[in-house]
């Protein structure tokens, strides 16, 4: 029989031009590129042993039979391993990030040496194919079983496309049907017209459609700079997690370049990242540069004594001269300053946390972005990732999770601290307090969760929480009948921000029927530095409506007394850090005592927060403070606690 060889002629061409194209163009070695050239190269070995053979089959003389079943067993061999690999370029794609189960590992691995066992068989049991006393080649019922489980292999990856069909998108689905589809047909021509050797010419017309439509290295590179990007970043994460390989993992925070982008623009900072990189392998080698995030970069070493050698080297020889922008000519002494944090073994995140490989990946990127705001790193030294490092930020994220399911909740609880009035001699004003508990039932200080709302914008909504939930107990609870006429609320600088902020406070206080001079907004001294304007505007259209505003944490370090002039604070909340440093050291008693005077003198009442003792309270009493509030008296308490204790009181 004489083969037609044209077709796989053709192929072997394309799929050489293709994996030529491949190696010219380098894309990152993803799982799944690394997994479709290793198909490439499969099915370039598949083709010429078929070319090969097919010569062998038609030219060879009967006396060497022995080694045409040679060539010929190793050629079926290839051709049906070309179907296995094609499986593991599809789930690849299908298990892009996370590990291929084991389950399916075990089960190509049994059917490769199955088939390779059943192949090899055939020279002494005629299992597959057979030469006759003449030597001519025919296909035994060996043949037909391996066509038909061909066949249910593409069967198979299109079931398993369907059954992970959300895990991939549809571009990719569509490809590896109209693969499977385009091969199916091929394998029934060349079974009913075994001269017709045109599997091989719709594998490689696939391969080459494959490689135009889904390989683009844009998707992976920083061109401009010469690293690769976050998204490579996730992609050899994960090839590295799921080899269990315990990488050291090396980051650049890069601290003065936002210095050069205001003078030479924003593009030129690539420009200059890409010098270091280009400095930096001198001693990391070929290993992979990352842009993570702003002024990010991350590389992996073997282990963490190959990364303390190459960094210890790349840290002895800063770069002292850049050039600004590309094209120039000169270059101008500016040293990039950098700090350096390493983590010497990316699998103490899963160790720690025994996470999930997509919620390990997030960790660890959470974990990066939180070591740089660390205020113990150095630029002249590697700070090393620490465990701790690990549990503090787990810390952060399980109060940012408490914080979210409140807000989803409406959960947070008001509390009230009464405030003592020195001239009546007794408790005729609070001031309500947002508290969180934590999932698992416990209090966070406001200290940790106030923060973490601020950075992910919900501050507005628990503000509008707490004014609602404090207008409910004041409006069931009749505050004025147990002596309370004046409830502080805080109100933040995003509350003061929204253009319906008047129009949203006076809702709230109506939908509760409360009276307006029942409230007494509190606005923290820090906040007023930059949101003067709009605030002013606020407090004016508030005031006017019979709602009065106090100034909290006066003295904290933003004091300023053209401010006390100009807004209309009825009431000034001195912080407790001046009580205390006067109660330390009497030197501080004297602008104490000055500060009270001058606010009192200013028409306006004074507050003194923090007093936890007799001696305290006599003294602000002394200096002419009208209110207090401190643990002296009482700390702040759930609100039917507070009622019982006004009821007490009375």
């Amino acid at each position: 029989m004489l083969y037609e060889i044209k077709y796989d002629v053709v192929a072997l061409i394309i799929l050489v031009i293709l994996f030529a194209l491949a190696r010219l163009f380098e894309c990152f070695p993803t799982r799944e590129n690394k997994a479709y050239m290793i198909f490439i190269l499969t099915t370039i070995s598949a083709l010429a042993s078929n070319i090969g053979s097919a010569f062998a089959i038609s030219y060879m003389p009967l006396r060497l039979i022995n080694l045409n079943y040679l060539i010929n067993v190793i050629h079926i061999i290839l051709v049906n391993l070309v179907p296995f690999f094609y499986i593991f370029f599809v789930l690849t794609i299908i298990y892009q990030h996370s590990p291929v189960p084991l389950s399916l590992k075990i089960f190509m691995r049994v059917m490769i040496v199955s088939e390779i066992i059943f192949i090899s068989l055939t020279p002494w049991l005629h299992t597959v194919f057979y030469f006759d006393i003449q030597g001519t080649y025919l296909h035994s019922w060996g043949m037909t079983c391996l066509y038909i489980f061909d066949l249910l292999i593409i069967i198979f990856v299109i079931s398993q496309f369907f059954i992970h069909k959300n895990k991939v998108n549809n571009k990719k689905i569509s490809l590896v049907f109209s693969y499977s589809i385009a091969v199916s047909i091929a394998m029934l021509i060349q079974y009913y017209h075994p001269n017709m050797l045109v599997i091989g010419l719709a594998t490689a017309i696939s391969e080459a459609i494959s490689y135009f439509t889904l390989t683009n290295p844009e998707d992976f590179t920083v061109r401009d700079m010469g690293a690769f990007n976050r998204v490579a970043f996730k992609e050899y994460f994960y090839a590295r997690h799921e080899n269990k390989q315990r990488k050291a993992l090396a980051v650049f925070y890069f601290t003065n370049i936002d210095v050069m982008k205001n003078v030479y623009g924003g593009e030129n900072s690539h420009y200059m990242l890409k010098q270091f990189i280009t400095h930096a392998k001198q001693y990391t080698g070929r290993n992979y540069f990352f842009y993570l995030f702003h002024n990010t970069l991350a590389i992996y070493f073997k282990n963490k004594n190959d990364a303390e050698k190459k960094l210890g080297q790349l840290m002895a020889d800063p770069l002292m001269n850049v050039r600004p922008y590309k094209g120039a000519v000169n270059h101008i002494h500016f040293p990039l300053l950098y700090k350096t944090f390493l983590l010497d073994d990316i699998s103490i995140l899963e160790k720690i946390d025994n996470n999930a490989d997509n919620q390990t990946y997030s960790k660890l990127i959470s974990l990066l972005r939180y070591v740089q705001q660390s205020s113990d790193s150095s630029a002249h030294k590697i700070n090393y990732i620490e465990p701790n490092d690990i549990y503090s930020l787990n810390h952060k994220l399980f109060i940012q999770s408490s914080v979210m399911k409140s807000v989803q909740n409406k959960s947070f609880e008001v509390f009230l601290q009464p405030i003592y009035d020195l001239k009546s001699k007794c408790f005729n004003s609070a001031e309500a307090l947002i508290r969180l508990k934590d999932i698992e039932g416990n209090y966070i200080a406001p200290s940790l969760y106030i923060p973490e709302a601020e950075k992910n914008e919900l501050i507005l909504i628990i503000g509008d929480i707490a004014l609602e939930k404090t207008c409910e107990y004041i409006h069931k609870t009749n505050c004025r009948a147990l002596g309370i006429k004046k409830v502080n609320i805080n109100l933040s600088i995003q509350q003061c921000m929204q253009e319906d902020a008047v129009e949203n406070i006076l809702n709230i206080l109506d939908r509760w029927q409360i009276e307006r001079n029942m409230i007494r907004l509190e606005i923290t001294e820090s906040l007023l530095e930059n949101s003067e304007g709009q605030l002013e505007k606020v407090m004016n259209r508030l005031i006017r409506e019979g709602i009065e505003f106090a100034l909290d944490d006066f003295g904290t370090g933003y004091a300023n007394t053209s401010r006390l002039l100009k807004f209309p604070f009825s009431e000034v909340k001195f912080d407790k850090s001046l009580l205390d440093a006067a109660l330390k050291d009497e030197k501080n008693l004297i602008p104490l005592k000055h500060l009270i005077n001058m606010v009192n003198e200013m028409g306006k009442s004074v507050l003194v927060e923090g007093v936890e003792s007799q001696e305290s309270s006599d003294l602000v009493e002394k200096f002419g403070a009208e209110m207090i509030q401190g643990y002296y008296f009482a700390k702040p308490m759930p609100a039917s606690e507070f009622t019982e204790f006004l009821k007490k009181e009375m």
